[in-house]
């Protein structure tokens, strides 16, 4: 037994030995390898500088430790004296590209000039670059606006191969998006139309932009909407002779875009937009079918949207059921996108295939589906509180009524207009994009869309009614007399009671609270108040206002205090100027009120003054 134990101590003894050997030559290799690596770095072209220049970059980067001013100035001369006349060597590089994008950060006006001077004349090819691109991405961000023109000068007569390539296309976006102005814009975009404009159209300049016509108008009731562009519409129309070779060309550079995968660019999106409201239908239908897989990258801009658009509106019944198909995965992001949501508003309003639009669109945002990405969706509760989402809903309920868009949604929307199969030049009449009468739509979806959509809005009736949008969405859910929400009666009744549960509650300091008091919840109650006149003549319709007139009288009691809080209150003031002026409970609320006349007619809030007027007649 002793000598079965002491065998088995020395062959334990001789494993460990052989795994530290085995440990140390891996140690000794990796230590060689690194050392080789050095060696071949520092054997290229100016590779010792860019070993001292990173090692200056090491004390100074983010998350090192702080350095005095002056001697932070002393490094960045010094790493100065490494970069000059090998700026170019080193942005290539993928540790000398951070160097130098540190050193635009870091240095001095004239160093930057300097740094941004020996890279002249080489920022198209640099842009191209794995490691360079971010080095302009640098230059366009601590640089002025004569760099930036000079940056534009150079890149002139590349706009078209930059856009083709996935590195160079995402700092074209970025200088197209963030720095040029919309004379620059009209220049970059020209470069599309033809390989020499000013050979195409002589006389003509490249950066002319109109932008008076009705669409920038609607652009300009939303800052952050990007100009419509006339420019090409203008070019085709004063040289008509020229339509076949422009759009002949400008498709072929739509179609490399989508090839080689650079469609997610502001600028392909104003492109494809342009083509699609020049060309011919034989043109336009090509093109769709070309871009219906791909649509799916260009909603998140408003040209995009408007493409997206135009396509659902001009395709054939198989162009929809693949647009709407490439969706799968993406509707929820979609529906929350600023200018997304109003793609799927237009899908879901022409499209006649309703169990096409239920399954693949609306069924996605009722069950939520994990995300090709493994990332969690929102639930459909979650939806119906988002801005844009909820947007989606309440124009379903509303066909898309003035007053849930805005002049420039309702004019992106516009953008199809005439006779889907007729001359569309010479079309006098509306187009219609659809077999069914949208009211007929909204039938099919709702029937099997109403019930979750009632159930969600009923969980998240709080956060809903603090939103504007949202709040919209819950008025129409109330007020709509849809007759396809008749059989929903019990679930409208339950989101009833949890508004009315929360309109008016005791507040932490004793005083009244509710969503009476908000701003957008007030704004809802008054369209519920004012929608009820017109419900009561539907069958299908629900009077709100006498609904919530028996709860604020059984609120206020006896004392009937309450009333007067609420006129002189702001949100609550216009609440109540609503349900005076109503035919059905005007009178009622008017006998509440007369006790408190001088109160109201004394207190400073607009709703007030209206109030004591109406009160006085």
């Amino acid at each position: 037994m002793v000598f079965k134990k002491a065998a088995g101590t020395v062959i334990k003894r001789k494993r460990e030995v052989e795994e530290e050997t085995v440990e140390e030559r891996k140690k000794q290799k990796r230590l060689e390898q690194k050392e080789l690596k050095k060696n071949r770095k520092n054997a290229r072209a100016h590779g010792d500088a860019v070993a001292r220049a990173k090692a200056i970059w090491e004390r100074v980067r983010p998350g090192a430790t702080a350095i005095s001013g002056e001697k932070r100035f002393k490094l960045v001369e010094e790493l100065m004296t490494l970069l000059r006349g090998q700026v170019m060597s080193f942005a290539a590089k993928h540790d000398g590209s951070r160097v130098v994008q540190w050193a635009l950060k870091a240095g001095s006006e004239p160093q930057r000039l300097e740094i941004f001077g020996e890279l002249q004349g080489q920022l198209a090819e640099l842009m191209c670059s794995p490691y360079g691109h971010f080095v302009v991405r640098a230059c366009l961000g601590y640089l002025r606006k004569p760099q930036l023109k000079q940056l534009l000068e150079e890149i002139r007569g590349s706009v078209r191969k930059l856009l083709t390539h996935r590195t160079a296309s995402i700092v074209l976006d970025r200088i197209y998006c963030l720095y040029a102005n919309s004379h620059q814009q009209a220049d970059m975009m020209s470069e599309l139309y033809a390989p020499k404009f000013e050979l195409i159209f002589p006389g003509e300049s490249s950066s002319a932009v109109e932008v008076e016509d009705d669409a920038a108008k609607a652009a300009k009731a939303q800052p952050n909407l990007p100009l419509f562009h006339s420019q090409l519409a203008r070019l085709l129309a004063k040289y008509p002779a020229k339509a076949g070779p422009v759009m002949e060309y400008l498709a072929k550079t739509i179609n490399v875009v989508v090839h080689k995968g650079t469609l997610n660019s502001t600028l392909a999106h104003v492109a494809l937009e342009q083509y699609l409201l020049n060309a011919t239908e034989t043109q336009r239908a090509a093109m769709i079918e070309s871009v219906r897989d791909s649509l799916v990258e260009v909603m998140h801009t408003a040209p995009g949207a408007r493409a997206a658009i135009l396509a659902i509106s001009h395709g054939t019944t198989k162009d929809r059921k693949a647009i709407v198909r490439s969706f799968k995965g993406f509707v929820a992001r979609i529906a929350m996108e600023e200018y997304g949501h109003l793609v799927l508003i237009r899908a879901l309003t022409v499209i006649d295939d309703t169990v096409l639009t239920y399954k693949t669109l609306l069924k996605e945002l009722v069950e939520a589906p994990a995300a090709p990405g493994g990332e969690t969706p929102p639930s459909l509760a979650e939806l119906v509180c988002d801005p844009f989402a909820s947007r989606v809903f309440t124009n379903i309920l509303a066909l898309c009524k003035p007053q849930h868009l805005a002049p420039w949604q309702m004019y992106i929307l516009s953008l199809t207009r005439g006779n889907r199969s007729g001359d569309e030049a010479g079309a006098s009449e509306p187009k219609h994009y659809s077999k069914k009468s949208p009211e007929l739509i909204q039938a099919q979806l709702l029937q099997k869309f109403a019930a979750p959509l009632f159930a969600a809005a009923t969980e998240s009736v709080d956060a809903a009614l603090s939103e504007t949008s949202s709040a919209a969405l819950i008025a129409e859910l109330v007020t709509a007399p849809i007759e396809s929400l008749a059989s929903q009666a019990d679930a409208r009744a339950a989101l009833v009671d949890a508004i009315l549960a929360g309109v008016l509650t005791d507040g932490d300091d004793g005083e009244p609270a509710g969503y009476i008091f908000d701003f957008a919840a007030s704004r809802a109650l008054k369209a519920m108040v004012r929608a009820s006149e017109a419900d009561t003549a539907s069958e299908f319709g629900f009077n709100f206002a006498a609904a919530l007139v028996a709860r604020l009288t059984d609120a206020a009691g006896n004392d009937g205090a309450l009333w007067g809080s609420l006129a002189t209150s702001r949100g609550s003031d216009f609440v109540l100027l609503s349900l005076l002026e109503s035919d059905l409970t005007g009178s009622v609320i008017a006998d509440h009120l007369a006790p408190h006349a001088d109160a109201i007619a004394a207190a400073s809030n607009p709703g007030a003054k209206h109030i004591s007027k109406r009160l006085s007649k």
